[in-house]
Parts: structure tokens; sequence; C-alpha cells
């Protein structure tokens, strides 16, 4: 990491040995040299200058394992199609479909426009999510 990358609320690591430290302040002092004031997770603050030499040991510090820098709309194409996956977990009509022998006269008829109903449902998520990935191809295709 660069010295002129330092900057107050970053969460670094190699600034002190084994743990990592929020920066309340950076201030540079020439072209080499920053002082970084921090504090630790115990509340404990400190102080120290880094040099250029330091720039390799010191890295942000990322505590959950990942970002949340991701392009939304990957994420709301991921969503739907966990969503459209366990869709049959959750719907009553699935109970119902498994039941059709059982049913008789009127019930059957309103039993299989249920399952239509469903069908159709699931069929216009399943035109959604195509759109959608489609979209996002089309979107990542395209030159930055």
């Amino acid at each position: 990491m660069r010295l002129e990358d330092i900057a107050a609320t970053a969460r670094l690591a190699g600034i002190v040995p084994g743990r990592a430290v929020t920066v309340l302040a950076a201030q540079m002092h020439g072209a080499n040299a920053v002082e970084v004031t921090y504090q630790d997770d115990n509340g404990v603050l400190g102080q120290v200058v880094l040099f250029r030499e330091d720039e390799a040991k010191i890295a942000p510090h990322l505590e959950s394992g990942r970002p949340f820098d991701a392009d939304p709309r990957n994420f709301r194409l991921a969503a739907e199609a966990q969503r459209i996956m366990l869709a049959g977990l959750h719907d009553p009509m699935l109970a119902v479909a498994t039941e059709l022998g059982r049913y008789r006269g009127a019930m059957l008829g309103f039993a299989r426009t249920q399952l239509l109903r469903g069908q159709n449902r699931y069929v216009a998520a399943m035109r959604e999510a195509t759109r959608l990935l489609e979209a996002v191809a089309q979107d990542a295709a395209q030159p930055r």
C-alpha cells in the first residue's frame, strides 16, 4: 500500500504486528514519510511515522472477508436465481400438485387452475431472470 493511500477511517494491517488498527489521522511529511495516528481494537491510541520501505508490510484489513463493492445488478440476478430455486419449498400449490389424485369434480378444476397460475408465475419469473441475465451480459461486454 502506498503512503499516499493511507487516510483517516482506513483499517490497516501491518502497522502494529499481529493486529489491525483504525487510522484516525494521516499527515504526509515530505514525499517519503507519513505520520499516522491510529487506534487499535482495545481503544489504545498510537502514533507512528512510516517510510517508503514500510509500504510493503502495510495492507488494507478486511474483517468480514469481502467488501461490498460488486455490481448490484449481479447481486439482484443471483438473488432472483436463488428465489426461483427455493420457490418450490414455500409454494403452497406444490402440496396441491402432489395430491391431485385425491381431488374430484369442481375441486380438481380449481386445483388445476391454481397450478396453471403458479406455472405462469414461474414462467414470468424465468423470463425476467433471463432478461436480467442478458442485460448483465450485455453490460459486461461493453468496454469501460
